[in-house]
């Protein structure tokens, strides 16, 4: 058993003086040295024996491997039947029919294609379009891009970030480049361009005994996010046969539940190829989320000595709230380490809390805590209307810098 085809070679050589109706070879013909050059453009799996027992039905997978370039279509299945000659009754041993009488056949393969409903003519009447799913065409070599995720979690508390890591490799026999991926939720992940440590069991970037808080750091607000993230790999393009890690900040969705989130990956080969310019790659993640923390906060004017409200500081009071129920074994106990302040004009100050506080909120719990925003008067003369300043409150000797990915990638993208 085995597919019928026919095969327009050459359509997509170089080769301009070649003829512009190219003949059609097919593997259907008996004679031998057509079969020759059939063999030379496609190489055709054939099954050399199904079994099949009364009122049995088997699945078969039947391939084509193409050789050369062109055009190829699948029209039917080549088979030869065979019965069970009376002297192989026995159970024993497994029948063979190769010595029998076999009688040649073929199954046309026609497709009816989708129903037309565009015009008029085609409503009142049953039209059928092409169905092309069987017409494949056969370009030159192009690269093959495989994916895998390594450390990826299972669960992750709402808002939770981690650092996980992806390996693309090229498996293809060209280079690849212009690779980048999408995803059904575009703020779920991020690369950003920070240089963590190998073992560190942080995902952000934290500097260490700061007896003093950071200054506040400028940032130049992005224009605008695309859903479409470019893949940092290093050169901008990966070699035949080369693979590269990447690293990638992942963030749990707000919402409790599990979470199917489709990959998309995009990429180029690096030679000029008309017929076939890109492929893409898919791939799918299931992520379930559990209750985490829930933050609601309020800023009110300050009042002076006089008792009038002053338009350049406000009091923050904020309530951190765990959300974490009996059953959700997860998370028990929150610690707030740090709140952190992206404005364009406020700074974010301590004011009825203080460095190195543990606080921790247990399940079922609120904490309220109070800070203090001044309005920064040379920020806007500084750098602009387009850029963020990011402040930082912490209640530990480690700080975590805000302004720096994943955490600025993330605030930009929410």
């Amino acid at each position: 058993m085995a597919l019928i085809w026919n095969f327009f070679p050459g359509l997509f050589s170089d080769d301009k003086n070649q003829d512009d109706t190219p003949k059609a070879v097919t593997n259907e013909q008996l004679n031998t040295a057509k079969n020759t050059v059939a063999r030379a453009l496609i190489e055709t799996g054939v099954i050399q024996e199904v079994i099949l027992e009364p009122l049995e039905t088997k699945k078969v997978h039947l391939n084509l491997v193409p050789l050369q370039t062109g055009e190829l279509h699948i029209t039917g299945v080549g088979y030869s039947l065979g019965s069970r000659s009376p002297n192989q009754l026995t159970t024993e041993q497994r029948p063979s029919f190769a010595s029998s009488i076999t009688v040649h056949g073929k199954q046309n393969l026609e497709v009816q294609g989708p129903r037309l409903n565009t015009t008029k003519e085609e409503k009142c009447s049953k039209m059928y379009g092409p169905d092309r799913r069987l017409d494949l065409q056969v370009v030159p070599e192009m690269p093959l891009l495989e994916v895998e995720f390594h450390g990826f979690p299972q669960t992750l508390a709402c808002g939770e970030v981690q650092q996980t890591t992806i390996q693309v490799r090229n498996t293809g026999c060209d280079p690849l480049h212009r690779l980048t991926v999408a995803a059904t939720q575009w703020d779920f992940f991020s690369f950003g361009h920070c240089d963590l440590p190998p073992d560190s069991s942080s995902p952000y970037q934290v500097i260490p005994d700061q007896t003093d808080p950071l200054e506040p750091e400028r940032v130049q607000q992005p224009r605008g996010y695309s859903p479409v993230a470019e893949v940092p790999i290093p050169g901008s393009s990966l070699e035949s046969g080369a693979s590269v890690t990447v690293p990638m900040w992942i963030r749990g969705p707000t919402s409790t539940d599990t979470h199917h989130i489709d990959f998309m990956f995009y990429y180029e080969s690096v030679s000029k190829n008309p017929p076939l310019s890109y492929r893409v790659l898919r791939h799918r993640v299931t992520l379930k989320t559990c209750n985490s923390v829930s933050v609601r906060a309020v800023a009110q004017p300050q009042v002076d000595k006089q008792n009038t409200k002053t338009s350049e500081s406000l009091t923050v009071t904020m309530e951190v709230e765990n959300m974490n129920k009996t059953q959700d074994s997860t998370i028990t106990e929150v610690s707030v380490l740090q709140v952190s302040c992206a404005s364009q004009q406020w700074i974010l100050q301590h004011l009825s809390t203080q460095r190195n506080v543990d606080i921790k909120v247990s399940s079922q719990e609120s904490v309220f805590l109070c800070f203090k925003a001044t309005r920064c008067q040379d920020c806007l003369k500084e750098s602009g209307e387009g850029s963020i300043k990011f402040s930082n409150v912490t209640f530990d000797q480690h700080q975590i810098s805000s302004s720096t990915p994943p955490c600025s990638d993330f605030h930009f993208k929410s």
